[in-house]
């Protein structure tokens, strides 16, 4: 009986995303924007040459930054597992010192450097801003990770996402990121945004498109000083 019931649940699931995706791909056709697959091969070939040709500390010469969008519910297929130590907290009043250890923590390979060049003034501006709200999780009462939002009138942007490295390979990302996209769009909102960029995990961008989220833009930049 137990067997069965994954088996049920295996294909609830798959069905699920399959009706996501393929609403998510009625709504891009409609909106007049490429094709994800596309977007992605292009992506990755670019990802892979820019790779080749790096000079310095094996950083690609240019920043290629890829923006994703949902703009209905309907297009989000969450991805939750079931683990009884995985907790979800509200940052309610952001401490500076404990901020920065989860920005550092998650983005110390990927060369997060933005929200460690600012002042502590500007940093806790930032943090306190209304529409921004940051939820962390906790794995056995450890912090593993967190998904930063930010409200701009009728839309909102994922800013910031990811796990310590010791958190990675565990099903965890697409956790933390289903949550961060409920949380999202339980705020009445008419559009979820995010980007992501050669420098991220070579899995966010699948996450992102697992999720639901549609390719709708692709710039290259010259690589910034700040990233070598």
């Amino acid at each position: 009986m137990r067997l069965f019931d994954l088996l049920e649940s295996f294909c609830e699931n798959l069905l699920s995303f399959a009706g996501c995706f393929l609403v998510g791909m009625a709504i891009q056709r409609a909106q007049g924007f490429p094709d994800n697959n596309s977007i992605r091969d292009n992506y990755n070939k670019s990802v892979k040459g820019l790779a080749m040709t790096a000079v310095r500390s094996s950083v690609p010469d240019v920043l290629v930054t890829t923006y994703l969008q949902m703009t209905q519910r309907a297009q989000f297929c969450p991805a939750y597992i079931q683990r009884d130590d995985v907790t979800m907290k509200l940052l309610t009043e952001p401490d500076i010192a404990f901020y920065k250890s989860l920005y550092a923590g998650v983005g110390q390979e990927l060369r997060w450097r933005d929200r460690l060049l600012m002042s502590e003034a500007e940093l806790k501006a930032a943090l306190t801003q209304p529409g921004t709200s940051i939820y962390v999780m906790y794995v056995a009462d450890n912090p593993a990770g967190y998904v930063e939002l930010v409200k701009q009138g009728r839309e909102v942007q994922i800013h910031y996402f990811g796990l310590f490295p010791a958190y990675h390979g565990m099903g965890l990302g697409k956790h933390l990121l289903s949550y961060g996209i409920e949380q999202a769009w339980a705020q009445g909102v008419d559009r979820v945004w995010v980007h992501t960029c050669n420098l991220d995990s070579p899995h966010a961008l699948d996450n992102y498109l697992k999720r639901g989220f549609q390719i709708y833009k692709l710039h290259r930049y010259p690589m910034p000083e700040r990233y070598y």
